[in-house]
Formats: structure tokens, C-alpha cells, sequence
């Protein structure tokens, strides 16, 4: 469990702090980068209210920096669920976003496959959501269930993930943490 929660915490935060935040040129299939969201000054009022079961840590100064807001992991469903709030000023493609997202978390992972973008709607507000599956470098095969909800000047995260094996079990529980994130601006 801390193998996966490490490898996930150090590929999530440097695909978001480094390859999210700062990309600017065109994704080897072409696809154009979409405008990056910064780490906000109002990320500290989101908040998620975990069900029994779920431990949280707080994030490092340097993961706030990144965004992360929350971190926790659940030993029993063998879980992890990061959430990051960054300004969502400037991004003007959200399509394109989330295609550079899915595109960085996979090139994180060995035989990585993902799931089409899909238009969610989490407590009233719009987002985007996919998975990916892959293999981490522990040989570990995992899946990633990526929720991005739009507020008005926040784009707020929920990433989630398991061992492959253990994700149609969990995923539910992942999508109902996405609907207890609040304070969403």
C-alpha cells in the first residue's frame, strides 16, 4: 500500500505541478496543450468529509504548492484519493485539459490503456472524468479514476485509485468521494 500511494502521490503531483502546469506545447499526437491552471489561494476552503475507514495526512508544503488539499488512503479497500483546487482562470479548453491529463497520468504507466472523457455532473457542477489502467514502475498494475469538477474560479481534482483487480469493487466508493468534496468556488 505505501509502495502504490508513493509512486501515485510522486507521478500525480509531478504530472500536475510539472507536466500539467507548465505545458505549453502540443502532445505528441497533436493534440494542443489547453491553458494550465495555477495552485490557488482559495484551495484551503475545499474540503472532503471521508466515510469511517479513510485515514487523511495533510499534504507537504511542497504538494500545496502543487495544489493538494487532501491526501488519505483507505487500508482496508486498499485506496488512495488525492484531491488538488488550482485557479481555473485561463482555461479555456476543458476538453483539451483533460486530454493532456489522460495523456500525462498514462505516461506514468507501462501497458497504460484509459477510458474515453466523459461529462460528468458532481452536486450540480459540471466536470470530466476517465480512467487509467497501467502498470507503475513496482510492477504493480493499478486504476486511476480522475474527476475534475468545475467551479466557478477553481477546477478541483479527485483522483482516486486502487490495484486494477480491486477497481470495479471501488469504484463506486470513488465516485461517491467526488460527490462529498465541498467549498468548491
Amino acid at each position: 500500500m505505501r509502495l502504490i500511494l508513493t509512486f501515485a502521490l510522486v507521478a500525480i503531483l509531478t504530472g500536475c505541478a510539472a507536466a500539467g502546469y507548465h505545458e505549453t506545447g502540443p502532445l505528441a499526437s497533436g493534440t494542443p496543450a489547453a491553458a494550465a491552471p495555477k495552485a490557488s489561494a482559495t484551495s484551503p476552503n475545499v474540503d472532503l468529509a471521508f466515510p469511517a475507514g479513510w485515514q487523511t495526512k495533510h499534504p507537504t508544503n511542497w504538494q500545496r504548492t502543487a495544489g493538494m488539499v487532501i491526501q488519505a488512503s483507505n487500508n482496508t479497500t486498499n485506496s488512495t484519493v488525492i484531491v488538488i483546487a488550482v485557479d481555473a482562470t485561463g482555461l479555456t479548453d476543458r476538453n483539451a485539459y483533460m486530454l493532456n491529463r489522460r495523456a500525462a497520468q498514462e505516461s506514468r504507466l507501462k501497458d497504460a490503456t484509459h477510458s474515453d472523457v466523459t461529462d460528468v455532473t458532481v452536486n450540480g457542477r459540471p466536470g470530466k472524468q476517465f480512467e487509467v489502467t497501467g502498470t507503475n514502475f513496482e510492477g504493480v498494475r493499478v486504476t486511476f479514476l480522475y474527476t475534475a469538477i468545475f467551479g466557478h474560479v477553481e477546477l478541483v481534482v479527485v483522483n482516486a485509485w486502487t490495484t486494477a483487480a480491486n477497481y470495479n469493487d471501488q469504484k463506486a466508493a470513488f465516485q461517491w468521494l467526488a460527490e462529498r468534496v465541498s467549498g468548491i468556488q
